[in-house]
């Protein structure tokens, strides 16, 4: 039976809406894909680089709500770098256009300003919706890139610390071989590198060490213990022994087989033998306090009587017949100048002001002097009101002699140090206040009362050019990165001139963490010195009449042009000229006139070229100029080089006017007329050495000469 026409229509429809449901239905299903996938994924639509889609976890991982990125732009999610967010998106988006496809790490901002890392990977795509997209997966890679900078890190601090720490430090073998050696390693046992890895650790232990070391070692190769530490004794190239604290830990290949030993060695001789001296101080100490004792005393208040224990008639030298059992024994027995202070003591104790912990002096009865060390504490009752003190006296005369005796030591060595012409600084790093000996000061020119007790009377002087260095080399070795802080800089004096200074220092005292609390340096003059060093320089380097560039230094600098030919493409010139007739001014009026011709020969030759260009003295009366920086063209530069060799050709043919004066003569000026004769070489790249370029100038200016001088002519290696 035939269907109604209604029926038709309908049936029509949905055909014509069926692939469009279709397409829904392939949307939707992708999208439920995407939402739960554990990365991130983002669509760009590629026509404008706007974020067209986004799931969860792409929305989590940038910190924003569902939905919060679309319609932004792929930039906005690129962090700020080396480069442009857009920049980089259009980077990616070209790649992309090209191939289809792109991977690799990228940093990201999150909407709250954090950056992180994440390895993407972006393909495109036809999207039934969006047209041609680009399907973004983001995978957070920052934490793995924060290890792969830890283990760089970790890396580069282990060759750091083996090489530069401060200890010594060995790679061995399991045989006992030393595979490698640092050089404080070396420089502890006096032998080389060379020497340390053809021997074993075994042949220079010390005999009584070798039995607890070895049982250790063998532990650690049998996996028994991963490390150990021990005190041992090597013995030293000189025969001399070296304490050190050893600590040996071992590389295990992944079959646990061990790889490699690595051991540290600290040298500890300076600490072994302070603690042998030490430990004799306080054997010594030891034997005092049984002869001298700590004296016990019991103080009633009420009834003012005072006890005193055996060892507090030894500490005063009294008999206990002669002891009257107050506290006027006591004040009778202690030094008239501190009578007064002691009583105070007492006084501020009962009524509450401090607690008694005192230093006093008694006099024995041989008028013989001591130092007491004094502490008490004062027994009260209910009210407050003082009953009973009780306390005890120690004697400290030794210790008291000893820190008068380092006081004087530090003036003796600050004294010899003055003594010697160095400067001492004496820097509190708690209260940044520094003592400027008067030697110092004196150095700058300045009085006693001239220089306050700041650092930056000493930094604020620094010449400009030497300040950073000079301060960041003080600051590392307060940091603890260098062993010794010692810096050559020049400082302003009192009338505005400079004088170069030797500063050397060294921590003497540090905080409770390790920071260092007290420096003391040491600023000597080494002006003088730093002006030999440039003079010498000067002579190795300059001729000495003229003060040019001589053959070294022309040298130097004909290398130094050619290597930038090299890279810049341009020509380089070589002018080589001689003096015409200069022979006879000497033969005629001596070589001091000759000597004044030359220097106003330099004086013309460096007016003709330019400041980048090289004047130099070859020798007797011969010059040569480098010229710089010529063109790349060949024909051009040979006509730049030909301007300058006429200019200076030019300039060297006028007349001198030379003062002469002859022995019993008053002084004349003659006039004098003295050509010269020029050879040109043009030369580029590394074509040809520099003893070429300089022959090759050199037969240009012999042509000039047999010429008749007073000209110029160019080498052509043809001829």
């Amino acid at each position: 039976m035939p269907q109604s026409t209604t029926e038709n229509d309908k049936k029509s429809e949905e055909n014509t809406k069926s692939p469009n449901k279709q397409v829904d239905e392939m949307l939707r299903f992708h999208s439920n894909i995407l939402q739960s996938l554990a990365e991130g994924i983002y669509l760009i639509r590629a026509s404008d680089g706007v974020i067209v889609f986004t799931n969860p976890q792409f929305d989590r991982m940038f910190g924003y709500e569902s939905g919060g990125l679309l319609g932004k732009h792929v930039s906005i999610v690129n962090a700020h770098g080396e480069k442009d967010p857009k920049e980089v998106a259009a980077t990616i988006m070209t790649e992309l256009a090209r191939t289809g496809i792109w991977s690799g790490e990228v940093q990201n901002i999150r909407k709250d300003g954090i950056f992180f890392w994440c390895r993407a990977s972006v393909s495109t795509f036809d999207h039934p919706q969006f047209g041609k997209i680009w399907v973004s997966l983001h995978e957070d890679v920052t934490e793995h890139k924060h290890m792969e900078d830890s283990l760089r890190k970790s890396e580069s601090l282990f060759r750091n610390y083996f090489e530069l720490g401060q200890v010594g430090m060995a790679i061995t073998s399991p045989e006992q071989e030393w595979l490698n050696v640092n050089q404080h390693l070396c420089e502890m046992l006096g032998y080389t590198k060379e020497e340390l890895t053809k021997m074993t650790w075994v042949e220079l232990t010390h005999p009584d060490d070798l039995e607890p070391d070895l049982v250790q070692f063998r532990r650690l190769l049998c996996g028994e213990i991963e490390k150990y530490s021990l005190d041992k004794k090597f013995i030293h190239k000189n025969g001399n022994i070296i304490y050190t604290h050893l600590t040996v830990a071992c590389q295990r290949k992944p079959d646990k087989s061990i790889e490699y030993v690595i051991a540290s060695v600290a040298d500890i001789t300076e600490r072994k033998h302070a603690e042998n001296e030490l430990r004799e101080k306080e054997e010594r100490l030891t034997l005092a306090t049984l002869q001298n004792g700590v004296g016990i005393w019991d103080w009633n208040l009420i009834t003012q009587e005072m006890i005193w224990d055996d060892s507090m008639y030894s500490l005063y030298q009294i008999r206990r017949e002669d002891f009257i059992g107050t506290e006027e024994a006591w004040r009778t027995a202690l030094h008239p100048d501190d009578l007064e202070r002691g009583d105070k003591e007492v006084y501020d104790a009962l009524s509450g002001k401090k607690p008694f912990n005192t230093e006093f002096r008694v006099v024995w009865p041989n008028s013989e002097v001591r130092h007491i060390k004094a502490v008490a504490k004062v027994f009260r009752d209910e009210q407050g009101t003082p009953l009973r003190m009780l306390g005890i006296n120690m004697d400290i005369t030794e210790l008291r002699q000893a820190t008068n005796a380092l006081q004087e030591s530090e003036f003796r060595w600050k004294f010899a140090l003055e003594g010697a012409g160095a400067g001492v600084l004496d820097w509190s790093l708690l209260n940044s206040t520094v003592f400027f000996s008067k030697r110092w000061k004196e150095m700058l020119g300045f009085s006693e009362n001239e220089i306050g007790n700041g650092l930056e009377e000493w930094t604020k002087r620094i010449h400009p050019g030497d300040k950073a260095e000079s301060l960041t080399t003080m600051q590392a070795y307060l940091d603890g990165k260098t062993p010794d802080y010692a810096s050559e800089h020049r400082v302003r004096c009192k009338d505005g001139s400079y004088k170069w200074i030797l500063a050397r220092g060294m921590v003497v005292s540090r905080r409770e963490d390790g920071k260092p609390s007290r420096m003391i340096g040491t600023h000597t003059d080494i002006t003088e010195r730093k002006e030999a060093e440039e003079q010498i320089r000067n002579m190795a380097f300059y001729d000495p009449l003229t003060q040019l560039p001589n053959r070294r230094l022309l040298n130097d600098r004909l290398e130094q042009t050619i290597a930038a030919s090299k890279r810049s493409g341009s020509y380089g010139a070589m002018i080589f000229l001689d003096l015409d007739n200069f022979k006879s001014l000497n033969d005629t009026h001596g070589h001091d006139a000759g000597d004044s011709l030359l220097l106003k020969a330099a004086l013309r030759i460096i007016g003709c070229v330019r400041e980048v260009d090289t004047v130099g003295r070859f020798g007797g009366d011969e010059f040569m100029v480098v010229l710089n920086e010529l063109d790349t063209d060949k024909a051009k530069s040979a006509t730049q080089a030909a301007i300058v060799a006429e200019k200076i050709r030019t300039a060297l043919s006028e007349p001198y006017l030379i003062k002469i004066q002859q022995e019993g003569k008053a002084e004349t000026i003659i006039e004098q007329h003295c050509t010269s004769s020029i050879g040109v070489v043009l030369f580029i790249s590394h074509e040809t050495s520099t003893e070429d370029i300089i022959k090759g100038a050199d037969l240009a200016m012999y042509q000039a000469k047999e010429a008749g001088g007073n000209s110029i002519r160019f080498y052509d290696s043809k001829d």
